[in-house]
C-alpha cells in the first residue's frame, strides 16, 4: 500500500517539535485513529482542534522542508530498484542525505533533523 501522508506517530513527533499546524493538509479522523489510519483532507477554512491529529502529505512536507532549509535545492530521488528513496539537501560544500523506503519518510527525516536544531 502506498503511503499517503505522515503516520500518526510521525505527525505527533512533528507537533511535539513545534511544526506549524497550519502547514498540515490532512488529518486523521478522531473516532477511528486507534482503529487504523483513516485520513481526511483539510478543507479550506477548517480549523484543527484538540481532537484532530494533523498529517502532512508529501507535497505539504516538501513545502515545510523548503521553508526550513531556506533554499529551493532539495532533491528527491529513488534508486534504480524503486525500493529506496533519498531526500538530498544540497549545500555549498556538502549534502545531507536522508534515505527511507518511501519519499514521505525520507523528507520526514530531513524535516525532523532541521526542527531539532
Amino acid at each position: 500500500m502506498n503511503k499517503l501522508a505522515t503516520s500518526i506517530e510521525q505527525s505527533r513527533k512533528l507537533v511535539a517539535l513545534g511544526i506549524d499546524l497550519q502547514t498540515a493538509d490532512m488529518y486523521y479522523l478522531p473516532q477511528v485513529m486507534n482503529e487504523g489510519e483513516t485520513l481526511w483532507p483539510i478543507d479550506e477554512g477548517y480549523d484543527l482542534d484538540d481532537t484532530d491529529q494533523p498529517a502532512w502529505s508529501l507535497s505539504a512536507l516538501l513545502n515545510v522542508a523548503m521553508t526550513l532549509i531556506g533554499r529551493q535545492d532539495l532533491e528527491l530521488r529513488c534508486n534504480w530498484n524503486g525500493k529506496t528513496w533519498f531526500a538530498i539537501e544540497m549545500a555549498e560544500q556538502s549534502a545531507g542525505c536522508y534515505d527511507a523506503e518511501n519519499p514521505i519518510d525520507a523528507v520526514f527525516d530531513l524535516v525532523v533533523e532541521h526542527l531539532k536544531d
